[in-house]
């Protein structure tokens, strides 16, 4: 057998020629997800305990995609055995936790720096009126004024949504 031979039989069964479920990767239909695993239909066959990233240990320092419900997923079957799944793509995602999610969610910057600006101006126009005597007499006086928020000041621009 020539070699270009023996290198199209590989990309064939790789790929898997004659239907989706036959190579080492394969798409499928999201059935239902947790943090680290889903349930995929693929040809009418549920197939369960799928990963959904490459988990090396059981600690939270990793990043955990959840597919949505509903949507494809590409799939490696690392061992040809259609045992050893791990979800590889992903056409939606429900959500993403990164290093065990505990600071919460991610701040929307554009809507941070808006609310943010809100107060410095009320801080910056507001006078207190005072009372002298009986009749109250609005005193104006100079304070240093807040200077106003840009999103660089905390964005960082490595993690986007």
């Amino acid at each position: 057998m020539s070699k270009d031979r023996e290198i199209k039989e590989v990309i064939q069964q790789m790929a898997g020629e004659g239907g989706h479920s036959q190579g080492l990767f394969f798409v499928a239909d999201v059935v239902s997800a947790s943090d680290d695993e889903c349930v995929i239909s693929i040809d009418g066959l549920e197939l369960t305990g799928v990963r959904t990233g490459a988990i090396i240990d059981n600690n939270d320092k990793k990043l955990r995609v959840k597919p949505k419900a509903g949507s494809k997923v590409m799939v490696a079957d690392l061992y040809g055995d259609k045992r050893t799944l791990m979800v590889v793509a992903f056409s939606e995602v429900d959500t993403i936790t990164i290093n065990g999610g505990n600071l919460g969610g991610l701040v929307n910057v554009a809507q941070l720096t808006n609310k943010l600006n809100q107060l410095v101006n009320t801080f910056n126009t507001h006078i207190h009126p005072a009372v002298l005597g009986e009749s109250p007499v609005t005193v104006s006086v100079t304070a240093n004024q807040a200077s106003t928020f840009s999103k660089s000041d905390y964005e960082d621009t490595k993690i986007k949504h």
